[in-house]
């Protein structure tokens, strides 16, 4: 009888755990459980919330910006540098005519600093916009 008093108390105890209240730690601190359905989780330390993925990419995406400056081949093949500021970007997509043209262009996009490529130089910036300046 008591076997089962005591795996009955170790069950119960187990059950106290998803119900959202705070336990107690080894420390003496406190420690949040796992949310319950339907309960909104509280916000990261930072209190920095990501912004959602690209639709079409799934990739992670910053705000839409405009650069401006000569965009140049990368040490790779077939990639396009630009330095805008003191930061360089590797531009994907895009007018090629215009990006190759070796005169200055405005570009607006979103970069990417999440999304892998082969270039292996500045942040990846998805172009949707290219126009001389």
């Amino acid at each position: 009888m008591l076997a089962v008093l005591l795996a009955g108390g170790t069950l119960a105890g187990c059950g106290a755990a998803g119900d959202g209240a705070a336990q107690p730690d080894e420390s003496g601190g406190t420690v949040s459980s796992t949310p319950s359905p339907g309960e909104i989780p509280p916000l990261p330390p930072s209190g920095r919330v990501s912004l959602p993925p690209d639709p079409g990419t799934g990739k992670y995406t910053g705000a839409e910006m405009t650069l401006t400056g000569i965009p140049e081949e990368g040490v790779e093949s077939g990639c396009i540098v630009m330095r805008s500021g003191d930061k360089l970007y590797n531009l994907l997509g895009g007018d090629p005519q215009l990006l190759q043209s070796g005169r200055t262009v405005i570009v607006r996009g979103r970069p990417s600093p999440g999304l892998m490529t082969t270039c292996q130089q500045g942040t990846p910036f998805q172009v949707s916009e290219v126009r001389l300046a």
